[in-house]
């Protein structure tokens, strides 16, 4: 057996240690983020095998694109490759989120149902990359320390998609306009997350630089994850105290 898994096994112990804990915690310890984030563990394979490589195979094929991308490939196409992931992955996450009754099922916070269905999807990522990087000879021989970029990558990412989710599902419960508009922002935040990686892919950028634009997007992300966090803090009723006085 290939020792990316492993690997895959570190990343997610760790995701969930760390985004799984703090998930439970903001959302006032509501164990129905834990099913959340269960529900959306195969969402990645599904949309990479059903949706992504069929479609993919089939713009390169009809737009006749030679492979691997290069600089040379025109730029109209560079950027369907850029949003064909953010489109399809951003309403896998959202789906299950958009019935409201379904939702506060799971979570009454649309924010924290989002992060869950988000982390979820991440975690499901990391297995199915790992399945793809054990069927490459290659790498067959690796002991998992090797795989530490894959390891602290994918922890990253796992908190990106819950956080990419959550600003898109904030917006469910303010009805279907609002809904489309914090897709599109979910959208175009994760094409932003993958920019530096296509243009690595295609040697546009050297890999240092495209990991400083993972962290750029990374910070981006996370404040304004954390501004809608600290509205949603706000919104919430004060908790009851008790309140004791002297006879």
């Amino acid at each position: 057996m290939s020792e990316i898994f492993i690997a895959a096994a570190i990343a997610t112990a760790a995701s969930l240690g760390v985004w799984g804990c703090l998930l439970y915690v903001m959302s006032g310890r509501q164990k129905g983020a834990f099913a959340l984030v269960a529900l959306a563990l195969p969402f990645s394979a599904l949309i990479n095998i059903l949706v992504k490589a069929p479609l993919g195979g089939a713009l390169v094929s009809l737009a006749g694109i030679p492979l691997p991308l290069s600089p040379a490939t025109p730029v109209w196409f560079l950027a369907t490759i850029l949003f064909l992931s953010p489109l399809t992955e951003e309403a896998i996450k959202l789906a299950p989120l958009a019935p409201s009754a379904l939702r506060e099922r799971f979570l009454p916070s649309a924010l924290y149902a989002g992060m869950a269905a988000g982390i979820g999807f991440g975690i499901g990522e990391i297995w199915y990359l790992a399945w793809g990087i054990s069927t490459v000879p290659a790498y067959a021989s690796y002991p998992f320390y090797y795989f530490t970029g894959f390891m602290e990558e994918r922890f990253l990412v796992v908190f990106l998609h819950g956080a990419m989710t959550a600003i898109a599902a904030c917006l469910l419960p303010r009805g279907a306009g609002k809904a489309v508009q914090g897709y599109l922002v979910a959208v175009c935040l994760h094409a932003f997350v993958n920019l530096g990686a296509l243009l690595y892919q295609i040697g546009a950028m050297g890999v240092e630089v495209s990991s400083y634009s993972l962290f750029i997007s990374l910070l981006v992300i996370a404040a304004i994850f954390e501004k809608l966090r600290r509205g949603e803090a706000k919104s919430r009723p004060p908790k009851e105290s008790a309140i004791f006085s002297r006879q």
